[in-house]
């Protein structure tokens, strides 16, 4: 008896201490001295007493101190997270004192409620830990303590209902609380909890409902109870019913070894069709109904109206029951109907925004699973109320958004709500198009509702008929700037698919609209805010206007030529029955007063939306054209088809766009051109001066845009390679061809791609004049041009610019390119050639830029190409400079420290230059020249070689790999006594390179490398059986040798690719040919070492069929006949053997 005086004595001193110290942290003239500091202490010092929990626990009942009160709850939850082990027995007595604190002292419940929070807490935390590691179920005591209250009339119901919502948000998959627990021990926790009580307390909260409807107590515990019962439920809702997603899947594999066997709790579908029982579904509407004038519970109501319709809208509700019913579908059209009903009912005008988000999310989510089934059973009259009901709401939200603490965490934007929406409304009106002929009657009526509506909600009247002060007008588009452009854009690709049945009253509606908004556009124009805001303002409203006209037409060219993905579009007939509406309204609205807008005023204009518009413009004119010319060729007049010509120049002469029609390629393209030619000719050809003037002026008044330039390059292309047609006639190539003549600028400031693509551009311009035309004096004047100004540059060598050099070898680069890709004559490979010594002395001077002297390689590269229609003395001359040249690579690359990208370019150049230097062997005009060409093969080939040697460039990369090895087969073809001045170490760089390609397994590599061995195969069997033996072809031989071995082994490798293995038995026969001591073990190895398989097969089947070409190629060759006889009878022999085996 004695003790416990003791005891009792001892914890009212720790009492008095801890009051005395809460006062003095809760007087503010004690803040920031020791006295503050000292109280800090006592309460630091409290919780890390042994018997710190049981003394809690007893002055949490006693103690009338807020604060101390707070404090002992923080005892008890430091010394149930931190030492459980020892805290577990007596868990269900801290949940029972903590519950009686909690409800007993309701008197304070508003004054200090952080209190009852922290208590919250803590009951949360000690049944999350008896749940997974005590035998004590102290959440199964605690339910069962919680849910008689909730039907009591005093505030222990409130205190239910709060510690409930602890629960079912702490106990919730997505709550981690810093409890020390593994994911696998929380899972199991949220699983259990989920398995044994949610339904439970479902079920109670549910039947509490209707009684909640009667006020009881102050108005401020009333609605504190309301809050309560709609966030419990809330959190029910927001639990996953409809299947585990893959991320908890997922978790669920992952969890340690010590849980195996949990797995995520699947609901049955019993459970989910008790949430939406119609029952509840009814309470949820008298409750909604309750709340909808207090805008924090109306939203609350809302989000369980749109969880509970997310729910009632998936497919976790199908399948169908004993007597092949489905209940899900009663449900979704039932729910559908009460809202609506609920909905008519409501004033929506003074609906705040957050509700009418909701009613889109709610909207969103009741068509979100099977949508088709749901809305097959709605009248469509419901459906476009629904509609009606959205755009309303629109009006409302505006830019506004949901606070963070109430926003739904599945929110989409409202407008895919829109978007769903329509579109179901589409598929029911086709479905009942499709399966009732009466169904039609009164779809037009109800699209012409929708369409009315949608004008109303988007459209504003015109600016310019009214005189504005700048307040007002700030008001007017502000409120214009604030509606959703998503919503915009949405609704008219929906009414696009709805529209289809009503093609007529679709195609008014879109001229309507077009006129509208080019009306309003107009008016923008007249007025010009002064004021910054203002104009800040008229930017973003003009903006909004030219987006708004950006989809109007592309939902024009949707309704008209159908969806480029679904392929959907109104029936041939039917648009040819409404073809002159379409003609009148719609294109003399789009083109007509579109195009009477003079842009280039003192307003700025958002250049990227006007870009927009007309590139949306230019696209629907193709696809008229197009349509027209498929078979309707009375579909457009000459005057339309005119109007959209001279729209496309005239706007490309003031803004250049990109002009899809005469950039394409396609055969389309020139039946376009065709028709416009036959719309007017005269005109049309003054379109296309102006258009390549316009180009050509672009390029020279460039100021950075490098893709709108590189466009204009694309369109002078495009109009020349159309000369065919006479639309680039004579004078226009001649000024083109002078303008290029004459362009300095190009060389100072184009990028080095457009200057290539421009001289290319150019280049075939000349090369498609009228056969009349003299090209030779046209050829003259642009390289003399070229030419002159490169002995410009080389006249003042101390000031050479590097750029500048690189720019000028662009430009001849792109002419010669382009000029020996149709050579004809000598003139051409002349002019070339003059255009190549420049560029060797201009290297000279350069060598150290890897970019340069890439464009001098590349540039002989082209002449080199073309050098049979040189005389003599000039081939003699070029391959004297390759030489020079070769120098200045090596140089220039073994003094680079690793490889850039410009010295990647630089050593894909040189390999190039030097497999076209081989491919040349076979062409020599004289003995002289052929040894010449020999000696310089060899030096670029060292070069070459040697480079790899020194690992400056990779012979793994594609490009270098498939020259190198084009090289190589050039060389065994036409100077195989090449190899033989060989150093072993290049020879071995050879065999390496070889092994590197098969193994890679890269296809063009392998054929190229194919095709090389091969041609050595031959090389070796045209040698005489002298030469063979002497030490002239060791070298090769060795090659061949260690080829074969390679290629027995990799040859049938199952990483191989197809396409290089008949190649690749091709190259071995050509090479087994010449090794008669080689092909016995050959045989026997190829038989034995690999399995039976039709691979195989088809390689011997390809072996025997070269034989005879191998013959032909070498008719004196016997190893090729013996070969033959004894490699084919030998390998079916052996066989046979290993099948019969």
């Amino acid at each position: 008896m004695s003790d416990k005086k003791g005891h009792q004595f001892e914890e009212n001193i720790v009492q008095q201490h801890l009051t005395d110290a809460a006062n003095r942290l809760c007087s503010p003239d004690v803040a920031g001295t020791p006295y503050f500091k000292e109280a800090e202490t006592v309460f630091t010092e409290f919780r890390l007493l042994p018997e710190a929990q049981t003394i809690a626990v007893r002055i949490l009942q006693s103690s009338e101190h807020p604060y101390v009160q707070f404090q002992c709850l923080c005892a008890i939850q430091d010394r149930v997270v931190k030492s459980w082990s020892s805290a577990r027995n007596d868990a269900p007595y801290m949940v029972q004192a903590i519950l009686q604190f909690c409800f007993e002292r309701t008197e304070r419940l508003l004054s200090n409620y952080f209190v009852y929070q922290k208590g919250y807490n803590t009951v949360v935390i000690i049944c999350k830990k008896a749940m997974t590691s005590s035998p004590v179920d102290v959440t199964s005591e605690l339910v069962d303590t919680l849910l008689p209250f909730l039907h009591l009339t005093d505030l222990r119901r409130l205190h239910a209902l709060n510690l409930l919502t602890h629960l079912l948000t702490e106990f919730s998959l997505d709550a981690f609380t810093d409890l020390g627990m593994p994911m696998s021990t929380h899972m199991q926790t949220h699983i259990s909890f989920q398995e044994r009580y949610l339904l439970r307390v479902w079920k109670e909260l549910m039947g509490m409902a209707p009684a909640l409807l009667q006020p009881t107590g102050s108005e401020v515990e009333y609605r504190l109870l309301l809050k309560a019962f709609l966030s419990s439920l809330t959190k029910i809702l927001s639990w996953n019913f409809t299947g585990h997603t893959q991320a908890e899947l997922d978790t669920c594999s992952s969890l340690s070894a010590d849980s195996e066997g949990i797995l995520p709790f699947d609901p049955p579908k019993s459970w989910r069709m008790e949430l939406v029982h119609m029952d509840n579904i009814n309470a949820f509407f008298r409750m909604y109904d309750h709340v909808k004038h207090d805008q924090e519970l109306s939203l609350l109501a809302m989000e369980c109206l749109s969880r509970l319709g997310s729910l009632a809208g998936s497919d976790c509700l199908d399948g169908d029951d004993d007597a092949g019913h489905f209940p899900g579908d009663d449900i979704r059209v039932a729910f559908s109907g009460m809202f609506l009903s609920c909905l008519i009912r409501m004033d929506l005008s003074s609906l705040p925004p957050e509700i009418c988000n909701g009613l889109s999310l709610l909207f969103y989510h009741l068509t979100y699973g099977d949508a088709l089934s749901v809305c097959i059973k709605l009248d469509m009259e419901i459906i476009a109320g629904f509609y009606i009901v959205l755009c309303t709401c629109t009006k409302k939200i505006g830019k506004s958004s949901l606070s963070e603490e109430n926003s739904f965490s599945d929110e989409r934007p409202f407008s895919s709500a829109f978007e769903r929406l329509l579109s179901c409304w589409a598929q029911v009106v086709e479905y009942n198009s499709s399966n009732n002929e009466y169904a039609m009657e009164g779809i037009g009526s109800i699209v012409q509702g929708i369409l009315e509506q949608f004008m109303k909600m988007h459209l504003s009247p015109p600016l310019g008929n009214r005189q504005l002060n700048a307040r007002e007008l700030n008001e007017d588009i502000k409120e214009i700037v604030e509606s959703d452009r998503l919503a915009y854009s949405g609704q008219l690709e929906c009414i696009g698919q709805i529209a289809r049945f009503c093609p007529r009253g679709t195609i008014t509606f879109l001229s309507d609209l077009s006129d509208h908004l080019l009306g309003q556009l107009r008016s923008s124009f007249e007025i010009l805010p002064r004021d910054g805001f203002a104009r800040d303002q008229w930017h973003t409203k003009l903006n909004d206007l030219l987006e708004d006209l950006n989809w109007t037409i592309a939902a024009t060219g949707s309704f008209l030529f159908g969806n480029e993905q679904s392929g959907d579009s109104i029936p041939i007939g039917l648009l040819g029955n409404v073809g002159e509406t379409c003609d009148l309204q719609l294109l003399n609205a789009l083109y007509g007063d579109l195009h009477q807008f003079d842009m280039k005023t003192v307003h700025p204009v958002p250049r990227d939306s006007l870009l927009g518009l007309v590139f949306r413009m230019l696209r629907l004119s193709q696809l008229l054209l197009s349509w027209t010319l498929s078979g309707h060729k009375d579909f457009l007049s000459p005057e339309i088809v005119i109007s959209m010509l001279w729209f496309e120049s005239s706007w490309v002469q003031k803004y250049f766009v990109r002009v899809d029609m005469f950039t394409n390629s396609s055969d389309e393209s020139s039946y376009a051109f065709r028709l416009l030619l036959g719309s007017g000719g005269s005109q049309v050809r003054t379109v296309v001066r102006l258009l390549t003037r316009t180009a050509v002026c672009y390029l020279k008044s460039w100021t950075g845009e490098e893709e709108l330039c590189k466009e204009a390059v694309k369109l002078i292309g495009a109009l020349a390679r159309h000369s065919e047609l006479n639309i680039l006639a004579e004078p226009e190539a001649q000024a083109l061809v002078q303008d290029f003549v004459n362009l300095e600028v190009y060389i100072r400031s184009l990028p080095g791609t457009v200057k290539k693509d421009l001289a290319a551009a150019v280049a075939t311009a000349v090369r498609m004049m009228p056969g009349n035309t003299d090209r030779e004096d046209i050829w003259n004047r642009i390289v003399g041009s070229l030419k002159e100004k490169m002995n410009v540059l080389l006249l003042n060598k101390a000031q050479i610019r590097m750029d500048e050099v690189a720019d000028i070898c662009d430009i001849a680069l792109g002419l010669a390119s382009c000029m020996a890709g149709t050579i004809k004559d000598q003139q051409l490979s002349h002019q070339i050639y003059l255009l190549t010594e420049p560029c060797l002395q201009l290297a000279k001077h350069g060598s150290a830029d890897a970019e340069m002297l890439s464009s001098a390689l590349e540039m002989f590269d082209v002449n080199v190409s073309v050098s049979d229609h040189l005389s003599v003395e000039e081939r003699l001359k070029l391959l004297g400079s390759l030489r020079i040249l070769a120098e200045l690579w090596v140089t220039t690359l073994c003094g680079s420290h690793r490889l850039h990208d410009g010295e990647e370019r630089l050593s894909a150049s040189f390999s190039s230059l030097v497999c076209t230097l081989t491919s040349t062997m076979g062409k020599q005009p004289s003995q002289e020249c052929l040894e010449e060409t020999r000696t310089t093969i060899r030096c670029l080939l060292k070069a070459f070689l040697q480079s790899a040697l020194q690992d400056r460039i990779s012979l793994s990369m594609p490009e270098i790999s498939e020259n190198f090895f084009s090289m190589m087969r050039n060389v065994c073809q036409f100077a195989h006594e090449v190899i033989s001045d060989l150093d072993d170490e290049y020879c071995q760089i050879v065999c390496t390179e070889i092994e590197r390609s098969f193994t890679a397994g890269v296809s063009a590599s392998c054929s190229t490398c194919a095709a090389f061995l091969c041609q050595l195969g031959f090389c070796i069997a045209r040698m005489p059986v002298y030469e063979q033996s002497s030490s002239t072809s060791q070298k090769i031989i060795e090659i061949a040798r260690v080829s074969i071995r390679m290629l027995l082994f990799i040859l049938f490798q199952p990483n191989f690719p197809t396409s290089a293995v008949f190649s690749t038995a091709e190259a071995l026969f050509g090479l087994l040919c010449c090794h008669k001591n080689e092909y016995n073990a050959f045989v026997e190895g190829f038989v034995r070492s690999v399995p039976i398989n039709e691979q195989r097969d088809a390689v011997v089947e390809q072996i025997q069929a070269l034989v005879p070409t191998t013959l032909t190629l070498v008719p004196n060759n016997a190893c090729a006949s013996v070969f033959q006889k004894h490699f084919v009878s030998r390998y079916y022999s052996l066989r046979n053997e290993l099948a019969i085996k």
